[in-house]
């Protein structure tokens, strides 16, 4: 490939420090809330003195623990494979319905147990908003993974230090088109959330009670190493053009 190519490196680096960033605010917002309950802490529910609230650091702490555990992973996986970088066949961009091809190039070489799965798919991000009991509106962003197609490549011979090949034809469409600008559904009331998505297997489209677009699209490519000991997990960006 010549160097006019786009490169891009993976999304391990950056995981692994979301991942630390999230355990040190949990942790953080636990110990917090922790301060303001009253010592010491009655679990019994039929206790008089019983406070609910108790719950809310415990859940912290234990969201803060699979935190700690994902970040202790996917640094462990950064140290032991490095940088990935993924070189696409061209200037830099495909649009929908053209041919994607290119290498992902491992830091070092891997000794591949199985054969090598590279994954490219749609993910649609869909925003649900509800009313909270003081009438403000919260919002919360959900995945939903649009179309995707798996291809997987034979080991033998194949040195994943000068590259992984890989090659897929993008559908003409996927998924629902996306507005310059979402429209805001007007609340129909206090608790009750009046957004709903449906994603059907084997579909390209999600149904949703509002029929509301999605407010992002992103296109990945993942690429799975069975290994000793820890596999090999890439996660890459492909800048798609959409139409």
């Amino acid at each position: 490939m010549s160097s006019s190519n786009y490169a891009d490196a993976d999304y391990t680096k950056f995981t692994a420090i979301t991942h630390w960033v999230m355990t040190v605010i949990l942790t953080a917002t636990a110990a917090w809330t922790s301060s303001l309950l009253t010592w010491p802490w009655i679990l019994d529910f039929h206790h008089p003195d019983f406070n609910p609230m108790v719950a809310l650091p415990l859940l912290l702490g234990a969201v803060a623990v699979r935190e700690l555990f994902e970040a202790v992973r996917w640094t462990l996986r950064q140290r032991r494979f490095g940088t990935s970088t993924m070189v696409l066949k061209g200037s830099g961009s495909v649009r929908m319905g053209q041919v994607l091809e290119g290498q992902v190039r491992t830091a070092r070489p891997l000794q591949a147990e199985g054969d090598i799965l590279v994954v490219l798919k749609c993910v649609e991000t869909h925003q649900f908003r509800e009313m909270s009991q003081g009438g403000d509106r919260t919002h919360k962003n959900e995945l939903f993974t649009v179309w995707k197609e798996e291809a997987r490549v034979a080991p033998a011979g194949l040195d994943t230090a000068q590259g992984i090949p890989f090659r897929f034809t993008l559908p003409k469409a996927a998924g629902a088109p996306i507005p310059p600008r979402a429209p805001a559904a007007p609340a129909s009331g206090p608790y009750f959330k009046f957004k709903a998505g449906i994603m059907l297997p084997g579909f390209r489209r999600i149904w949703t009670t509002h029929d509301m677009p999605p407010i992002a699209r992103t296109w990945q490519l993942d690429v799975s190493v069975p290994q000793p000991g820890t596999d090999f997990h890439a996660q890459f960006i492909v800048p798609v053009e959409q139409d």
